[in-house]
């Protein structure tokens, strides 16, 4: 009776460890809400993604936008390139597009231009894929990030808003962050459905190029916590950070 048992015990050991070297790859989203509203949301999921040494991500070059040749940061966080300053692209003297907060220039220079959805797109779809193909208001050679696209990076960082945020310029909102991957995400506020600018200091949002629905858009929102929530598309006005091609 004795080696029955003593083998029942070695089996039962053997599958205790198989499980525990186990893990779970956290790659989805957290559960969206639902009913179409105004302002719905969705909070990331942190999967406990092991941190790397951000230099092993600095990219120091800079790139200049042939457009109005203005000169521009990036910086490669894993397998992306991003924008590391927010587009301040403004267009033509025929076709001046978006707007500096509270319409002063000073505002363009610090935390780039807002734009609304339909800008943000140049008319392109609603675009889900990886990479979104969708250039955009964005350079040549640049895309307007898709709603997976801003996934990947958030989940890489494991939900910690501070280490995308600038190290000085917030003053709400849970504060300046650490900023160790150079991504120096900066709180330029947004237009509203009132027609009002706020927020400038305190809070970030980003267009995506994915769409909720017929009338809403996806866009990372970054404050204290960093999520992707929708919004009325043509009726607000946000940042735009692109990623290259």
């Amino acid at each position: 009776m004795k080696k029955p048992i003593l083998r029942t015990l070695i089996l039962a050991a053997a599958a205790a460890l198989a499980y525990a070297g186990c893990t779970y790859d956290g790659t989805g989203h957290g559960g969206r809400s639902g009913g179409g509203g105004n302002d719905g949301d969705s909070t990331f999921v942190d999967d406990s993604t092991q941190f790397v040494d951000s230099t092993q991500f600095a990219d120091s070059a800079k790139f200049v936008d042939s457009r109005d040749s203005t000169t521009y940061r990036k910086v490669t966080i894993r397998s992306q390139v991003w924008m590391a300053e927010n587009l301040n692209y403004m267009g033509d003297d025929d076709n001046v597009i978006g707007r500096c907060y509270n319409d002063i220039p000073d505002s363009c220079a610090k935390y780039g231009r807002l734009y609304n959805w339909s800008t943000a797109m140049g008319g392109a779809s609603s675009s889900t894929k990886v990479p979104s193909g969708v250039q955009g208001v964005c350079p040549v050679g640049w895309h307007l990030p898709s709603d997976a696209e801003w996934t990947t990076l958030t989940q890489f960082v494991g939900g910690a808003v501070g280490k995308l945020k600038s190290t000085s310029g917030w003053r709400a909102g849970g504060g300046n962050g650490t900023d160790d991957f150079g991504f120096s995400a900066l709180p330029g506020g947004n237009l509203g459905t009132d027609n009002l600018f706020v927020l400038a200091g305190s809070n970030g949002r980003w267009w995506s190029a994915t769409e909720y629905s017929a009338t809403n858009a996806y866009f990372l929102d970054m404050s204290s916590e960093v999520r992707m929530r929708f919004v009325e598309k043509d009726r607000h006005l946000f940042s735009v950070r692109c990623v290259r091609d």
